[in-house]
């Protein structure tokens, strides 16, 4: 290798190392809903033949409190720190018609150090007349009773509300997704500390 190559190869790998570090500062700079219009493209290459909902397909009930909580966002789709990491992941509610009837998917992704994103996929529901709709709880906000023991959920979840009240908590316990059928708020049982 020659003198004029090594400077041509340091200065190709400082320009790849800078351009990285502005990317990274861009990527810092990104609100909300600039990290959920790149999840689209990953969410249309896992599922190829299913789109996220939109709150149009949500009933008036349900859509006028989503877009309350959620202003300019058009797609049920949340970003959170729901694998305890402190680092922002993403759970989307997708959907399809097929001969099947209409089926709707809860999603979570993770970016992993790959570039690309691990998915797990929660629960699908099939088939499906009204749309549910999906929350974040906070982290610390469900005392719940999992393996014989009451536990403390210390991570983010999604909550899955359908239409009907009835709510499931989906949340990361150790190495996998736990989920747990929520208490109505007007029973005494309630699993809100």
């Amino acid at each position: 290798m020659t003198l004029g190559s090594r400077l041509v190869s340091r200065s190709i790998g400082l320009a790849v190392f800078l351009g990285i570090v502005a990317l990274g500062a861009a990527g810092c700079a990104s609100g909300p809903q600039e990290d959920v219009s790149s999840l689209r493209g990953v969410l249309r290459l896992n599922f190829p033949t299913w789109a996220p909902v939109s709150v149009r397909d949500l009933p008036p009930a349900a859509s006028g409190p989503w877009s309350a909580a959620h202003p300019k966002q058009g797609e049920l789709i949340l970003t959170g720190d729901f694998f305890g990491r402190g680092s922002t992941s993403y759970a989307a509610l997708i959907t399809k018609k097929d001969k099947l009837g209409r089926r709707v998917r809860l999603v979570v992704m993770r970016p992993a150090e790959s570039g690309r994103f691990e998915t797990f996929v929660l629960f699908t529901e099939s088939p499906v007349d009204t749309f549910p709709t999906i929350e974040i709880s906070k982290a610390n906000e469900y005392q719940v009773f999992l393996a014989g023991q009451s536990v403390t959920v210390p991570v983010e979840g999604v909550v899955y509300v359908h239409p009907d009240g009835k709510e499931k908590l989906f949340f990361w316990n150790e190495d996998r997704f736990a989920d747990i059928e929520l208490a109505d708020a007007s029973s005494p049982d309630t699993t809100q500390p």
